[in-house]
Parts: C-alpha cells; structure tokens; sequence
C-alpha cells in the first residue's frame, strides 16, 4: 500500500498556512514601525540622561552650566552626551542638527522638532513640539 496525502488534505494544509499568515503578516508590519518609535524614545531618554548627567557634574563643580550636546565631529550626533547617534541607520529613523538647540527627527514619513533650552532656568530641557504626530509618539 503507497503512503501519500491525499489531494484533500493538502488543500486543507494550505488553507490553514493561509489563514495564518494573513493574521501573522499584518501584525508583524505593525511591530516593524513600532520598532522604529521605541528606538527614538530610547535615543531621546539617552540624550535627557546624558544632559541630566553632565549637569549635575557642572554643579558639583560650582560652574552650573548646561552641557553643549556637540562634543567632536565624528559624525554622530550628541556625541557630548552620549556615546554618540548616528544621523541615520537602516531602521529609518533620522535626526538632523537645524542648529546648536534645534534638531529634527523623522521616521516612516513623520517629523517632529526638539528645542534644547540651555539655561539651567529651564533645567537643560530637550523637548519637541507637541502639537504633531510623531511628538506625541515619542513623548
């Protein structure tokens, strides 16, 4: 006796991977962009963190001051602070330096701007505008 599947069973598997991967496939484009926002609330944490840090270094030093972001011209951004971000990378997300407070960030066709306020009255803030999108995202 010859072991095979039948012509029933196979359509019936192949239904089955169907009905799987147009539940799979939607769910995974939705992951890929939320990728992408993680990574740019991990990179502003990083530079908060970094501004925060040499600040409170400055007023142990009796020189209250807030950092400059810009350190070296290796071609990363808010190297001063942290250990560097590049202005963009394969995932999409890319930042650009208006000026020495101004930078904006963009990822999958959105934009937003960050302000750093350097005076200590201001407490170093590094913030965007929340009136777009990709503020609110990111915020």
């Amino acid at each position: 006796m010859k072991k095979a599947f039948t012509l029933m069973e196979i359509i019936f598997v192949i239904v089955i991977i169907g009905i799987l991967a147009g539940i799979a496939i939607p769910k995974l484009g939705g992951t890929v962009e939320q990728a992408g926002i993680v990574k740019i609330k991990s990179e502003i944490q990083a530079v908060r963190s970094g501004i925060h840090s040499k600040m409170s270094t400055s007023i142990l030093a009796d020189s209250a001051s807030c950092p400059a972001l810009e350190g070296s011209d290796n071609g990363k951004l808010f190297d001063n602070v942290t250990d560097g971000i590049p202005p963009s990378d394969t995932s999409g997300v890319v930042w650009v330096k208006n000026d020495d407070t101004n930078y904006t960030v963009s990822y999958n066709g959105k934009s937003t701007d960050f302000i750093y306020n350097n005076t200590i009255s201001a407490k170093c803030s590094f913030k965007c505008d929340s009136s777009d999108d990709l503020c609110k995202e990111v915020q």
